[in-house]
């Protein structure tokens, strides 16, 4: 970049037309940074929910008229613990949305060198834009209250829960494709995969049954809460490890100005 260019020249003439400056940063970064900051909005929804909200109040909520339950929302529901957390939203929005940028321009590169094929760029680019949608509908949890519309309190965080699914397919493709992986690394991310997959989908078509009084599961409420207990881990525990390892196992993206 030429720095004595434009109608307002610099007073010093550059000791160099051509030099540069090298930024890197890793895709990664932000998502450890975007998993870890959803914990501390969980601890901070709990510790706000179990102070401020009395015990009957809490066991007779909405979730539990729902889904017969309380799910990890129940932390997200009540003042003061809904304005605090919903701040905390907005920073976790923006760190994952530029988690999800890096991510596609990730794959751009590795496009543009031919390590990707088009088909693969076009479909990194179509999950991205429907995760980008999916991810921007999330605070809606937090301003519809459950007790006067439980569908519209809930369908957000199905939509969050795709998000994450395309995201793992997406990850999973590209990491198949683009880098020459030891088959136990392979096998176990394709383990985690068909999991993360098949729970997630079995917990959606629970909770769209329960919010429009459908009848095709019959599960007891402790499958339903270990249902639950899983897509927790898998979603949002496991890739944080995923991240800190592939951090210290794959190249940062390098930036030149």
């Amino acid at each position: 970049m030429i720095l004595s260019s434009g109608p307002f020249p610099f007073r010093k003439k550059p000791k160099s037309l051509e030099s540069l400056s090298t930024f890197t940063i890793h895709p990664e970064t932000f998502r450890i940074i975007s998993y870890i900051g959803f914990w501390l909005m969980v601890v901070v929804g709990a510790i706000l929910t179990f102070l401020y909200v009395p015990n009957e109040e809490i066991s007779h909520s909405q979730l539990v008229k729902t889904f017969g339950y309380n799910n990890i929302c129940i932390l997200f529901d009540y003042p003061p613990s809904v304005y605090w957390t919903a701040q905390m939203l907005n920073y976790l929005q923006f760190t994952f949305f530029l988690y999800l940028f890096l991510i596609w321009l990730r794959n751009y590169k590795a496009y543009q060198q031919e390590i990707v094929s088009y088909s693969f760029f076009c479909f990194s680019s179509v999950s991205t834009i429907i995760e980008a949608i999916l991810l921007s509908g999330f605070h809606m949890i937090f301003l519809i209250n459950p007790s006067v519309n439980i569908i519209g309190h809930s369908l957000p965080f199905v939509g969050f829960e795709i998000c994450l699914v395309l995201h793992a397919f997406q990850n999973f493709l590209f990491f198949k494709k683009a880098m020459i992986l030891p088959s136990l690394v392979q096998n176990i991310g394709l383990f985690y995969l068909i999991c993360f997959v098949l729970v997630a989908f079995l917990k959606i078509g629970l909770q769209i049954e329960a919010l429009f009084h459908l009848k095709f599961f019959l599960f007891p409420i402790l499958a339903l809460r270990a249902v639950d207990l899983s897509w927790l881990v898998l979603g949002t525990i496991a890739p944080l490890f995923f991240s800190f390892f592939l951090r210290r196992r794959t190249a940062p993206i390098t930036f030149h100005f």
